[in-house]
């Protein structure tokens, strides 16, 4: 019988579902399937309000991992024929409970072992991807393919209906006028058939190499240049937030949401510079694919 290890912490219950979808076909075809549940000490609220939401930017920019629940770690077998890691993107950067997971001793099941990543996201998510990678080598293990679901509605609309299912809890909203935030219904069922190509390769022991072939993955280029601008920006505020405290922080926590939220007119000069950019710094810009790439 084929072990296979699922890696899952989901706060709305998505991420979940589009796990069992994608792991349905191999149940079917008779793979014993484990669940880790990686939980922190301290759990992260849902929905998580405006005050929790800007805590946890520091941490999630900085690979911070909180302090883990110990007994919530571990697999039951030290062996696998397969793990999947499933992951949420926070601030550009994995959640902090895979994280946690994934820089604890638990994770050392992943040394020598093919891992498929499992990503349901807004739409940015490859330097989140960049990340997991690095952390699954540091263990011994090779991602072999990554498969990703976006939400689903209009990337305009999402600016609005993520946040404010992420703040407020509330996935639909009360005038109509957009579209229900996450992933589709649809959307997580089509995940059924990436999982079999990966059920038919898995008894077959074919897991040496891809089996998706990019296909669940691809980059969006339009994407390159604006997560890197995004990273670059995170990057200059999270140490400056992480040691302050009490009145510095609540402080410094606000002025750097209005200084992003005032960023945002800058997309189209920096849509424009990501032209010039991929036109003659081809070789970096193909580089920063590759990085996103499983």
């Amino acid at each position: 019988m084929k072990r296979v290890l699922l890696v899952c912490n989901s706060q709305s219950g998505q991420l979940t579902r589009c796990a069992e979808a994608f792991l349905e076909p191999l149940k079917r075809a008779g793979a014993e399937v484990d669940v880790v549940v990686p939980q922190p000490k301290t759990a992260y609220p849902w929905p998580w309000g405006f005050d929790n939401f800007l805590k946890v930017f520091p941490d999630c920019v900085l690979g911070l991992a909180p302090e883990m629940n110990a007994a919530t770690l571990t697999a039951p077998h030290a062996k696998y024929d397969l793990v999947v890691v499933a992951y949420q993107v926070w601030y550009l950067a994995p959640a902090l409970p895979i994280v946690g997971w994934l820089k604890s001793e638990a994770a050392n099941v992943l040394n020598d072992t093919p891992v498929i990543a499992l990503c349901a996201c807004r739409n940015m998510w490859q330097r989140a991807f960049v990340q997991v990678k690095a952390l699954v080598a540091a263990k011994g293990g090779r991602i072999i393919d990554h498969v990703v679901r976006e939400d689903s509605g209009p990337a305009w609309a999402t600016f609005w209906t993520t946040p404010r299912w992420v703040v407020k809890g509330d996935k639909v909203g009360s005038t109509g006028l957009f579209p229900p935030a996450g992933v589709s219904d649809e959307d997580i069922a089509t995940l059924g058939v990436p999982g079999g190509k990966v059920a038919t390769a898995l008894m077959a022991e074919r897991l040496g190499q891809s089996v998706l072939q990019g296909s669940e993955a691809p980059i969006n280029r339009l994407f390159v240049i604006p997560e890197l601008v995004g990273r670059f920006f995170f990057g200059v505020w999270a140490p400056l937030i992480a040691p302050s405290t009490g009145r510095v922080r609540w402080l410094l926590s606000r002025v750097f949401f209005v200084s992003l939220c005032s960023s945002l007119p800058l997309m189209v000069p920096a849509a424009v510079v990501a032209l010039f950019i991929r036109l003659f710094a081809r070789t970096w810009f193909q580089g920063k694919v590759d990085e996103a790439t499983a």
